[in-house]
C-alpha cells in the first residue's frame, strides 16, 4: 500500500515549505556549533514517499561505500523512527570542521561519534519540530543512536516494511563544501495518511 502513495502538489509544496523553516533552523543553529567561523547554508529539500525498501535503493544511489546513521524514535500526533544519513566521508569532514584539529588522537572516536549525534539530533529534532508546529501538537523524541555500514546493513535491523518514509534528501554547504545526505522520517501507512489529510483539509480551509 505504501508504493500507491503519491503527494498532490500542494501536499508538495506544504512539506516542503514545512521542512524547510526546520533545516533552516538547524543551519542557523549548526552555524553556532561552528562558532560562526563557517557560513551554513542547507538547500532546499527534496521530498517524496518512499516504501522502506524504496528508501534503502535511494540512499544507496551515491555509490558510497560507508554510511552514518543516527536513528531516533518519535512519538506524538504521528509516530515512528527518524534517520539522519549521511555518507561517512561527508560525515566525519563536518564533524572535522566542528572539532578542528587540536582533539588529541585517543580522543578522536568519542568525540567524532558524540558529533555525529549531535548533528543528527539537532537536524531531526528541527524537522519534527517544524512538523508538530503545524499540527498544534509537540512531537517527543527519544535519545539518539549511531550507526555505520550500508543502508542494507543499517536500516535492515529496523524491519519497517510496513512503513511509509517522508524522504528529505538536503545538502549542507559549508566552506565551500558540498555535503549531500538525507533525512528520513518513518511512520506507519495510516499515520501518514492522516498527515497527507490534515494537510488537504489545511487547504481547503485556506481556499474557502
Amino acid at each position: 500500500m505504501s508504493k500507491t502513495i503519491k503527494l498532490t502538489e500542494d501536499q508538495n509544496d506544504f512539506l516542503l515549505e514545512v521542512f524547510n523553516m526546520g533545516v533552516g533552523k538547524a543551519a542557523k543553529a549548526l552555524s553556532e556549533i561552528l562558532e560562526g567561523k563557517y557560513e551554513v547554508l542547507l538547500n532546499i529539500p527534496q521530498i517524496e514517499i518512499l516504501s522502506f525498501d524504496q528508501l534503502k535503493e535511494r540512499v544507496s544511489e551515491s555509490g558510497q561505500n560507508s554510511f552514518c546513521c543516527v536513528g531516533q524514535s518519535y512519538k506524538g500526533p504521528v509516530d515512528g523512527e527518524a534517520f539522519m544519513i549521511y555518507p561517512a566521508e561527508d560525515s566525519f569532514k563536518l564533524v572535522g570542521l566542528m572539532l578542528g584539529d587540536i582533539i588529541p588522537a585517543d580522543k578522536l572516536p568519542d568525540l567524532e561519534s558524540d558529533a555525529l549525534l549531535e548533528i543528527g539530533n539537532l537536524l531531526i529534532n528541527a524537522s519534527l519540530s517544524s512538523l508538530g508546529n503545524f499540527l498544534e501538537e509537540e512531537i517527543e523524541t527519544c535519545l539518539p543512536t549511531l550507526s555505520l555500514g550500508l543502508p542494507d546493513e543499517i536500516l535492515a535491523q529496523k524491519q519497517k516494511k510496513q512503513y511509509s518514509a517522508i524522504h528529505i534528501k538536503t545538502s549542507f554547504h559549508i566552506d565551500e563544501k558540498d555535503l549531500t545526505g538525507n533525512i528520513s522520517l518513518l511512520m506507519g501507512t495510516e499515520k501518514l495518511k492522516f498527515l497527507l489529510d490534515k494537510i488537504s483539509l489545511f487547504h481547503k480551509d485556506m481556499a474557502s
